[in-house]
């Protein structure tokens, strides 16, 4: 069976369901949807997915339709599917609208998925029209990319590329671009492209060896670039064991989930006493090391918090 999964920000994906319900009938087990609503973290998303997809058996295929290219609900899905070993069975579109869908569960039994994919995308850009009573009017749409790299903000934040990042920070902090740092990310060649689309700038995806090889080239460049690492870990690896000097002694906490081993230290800010000892090591490396969520929803200074942890 192809299942069909929608995933989306808010209530978005239920409420194209609903619509299937009336359109292609009701209570149709290949349709399954989920989203990410306000206030909910990344780790109870990823849960909601896995109960969707719990259903998709190995002879069974998967279409996941999301709303947003490189949003949260669609990089979450990927993590999910990749942690499952579903994504060599699993097509992926974003900016999924009403005749994507429709047209995809219609057709989706009489063709391949990646020649559904070929075939839907066209007709869906089709139905984007401007309506002007008995007449229509194509619109085109054209999204510019500014094609551009020194480093003027340093993020750990477990969803590395999302909203927050591109838009909120990118208000406090000039912003060219952005550089990801993670080693799976950067082998997983969807998970890799969904992070380049989600932030409308130029975007590079890339291993800590990558990084290491390439560093130099980022601190003489005339641009700035956010670096994001996905976990302390990581970020500790760039500026304390490789010797990164970007220029500026600021590391801002993002987005942590609860995991088991975990201490809680504010909403959605959780560490493991491994990544306590990264920050520990980067905070003596020169660093101050702050958690925030966003700038005005800041929750202290690494310094508050090191106690918890055994540090004196």
């Amino acid at each position: 069976m192809k299942y069909i999964l929608l995933v989306s920000h808010g209530t978005m994906a239920q409420g194209v369901h609903s619509v299937l319900d009336m359109l292609v009938g009701e209570g149709r087990e290949d349709i399954l949807s989920t989203s990410l609503k306000n206030g909910m973290g990344a780790d109870e998303l990823a849960e909601n997915v896995r109960r969707c997809v719990s259903v998709v058996k190995e002879e069974d295929e998967l279409l996941v339709f999301a709303d947003l290219i490189g949003g949260s609900p669609l990089t979450t899905t990927a993590n999910v599917l990749a942690e499952e070993g579903l994504l060599n069975r699993t097509t992926m579109v974003g900016g999924m609208n009403l005749p994507l869908v429709v047209s995809a569960i219609v057709s989706k039994d009489s063709v391949d998925s990646k020649a559904l994919v070929d075939m839907l995308v066209p007709e869906a850009r089709e139905a984007l029209r401007e309506f002007h009573g008995n007449s229509e009017k194509k619109k085109k749409y054209k999204f510019q990319e500014e094609i551009i790299m020194a480093i003027s903000f340093i993020r750990v934040d477990d969803r590395m590329i999302h909203g927050q990042t591109c838009t909120r920070w990118a208000l406090e902090y000039p912003c060219d671009g952005l550089i990801a740092v993670n080693n799976a990310a950067a082998k997983n060649p969807v998970l890799k492209s969904a992070y380049k689309s989600a932030s409308g700038k130029k975007t590079f995806v890339w291993s800590l060896e990558e990084f290491k090889e390439k560093s130099e080239k980022v601190l003489k460049s005339k641009d700035n670039y956010f670096l994001i690492t996905k976990n302390p870990l990581d970020m500790e690896t760039i500026l304390v064991e490789q010797g990164l000097k970007p220029g500026i002694s600021t590391v801002i906490i993002g987005p942590c989930n609860d995991r088991p081993g975990t201490t809680k230290l504010g909403n959605n800010q959780s560490i493991t006493q491994e990544e306590a000892q990264a920050l520990e090591n980067i905070m003596n490396a020169g660093y101050e090391v702050e958690f925030a969520l966003l700038k005005d929803e800041a929750i202290g200074n690494w310094k508050k918090f090191r106690g918890q942890f055994g540090f004196h």
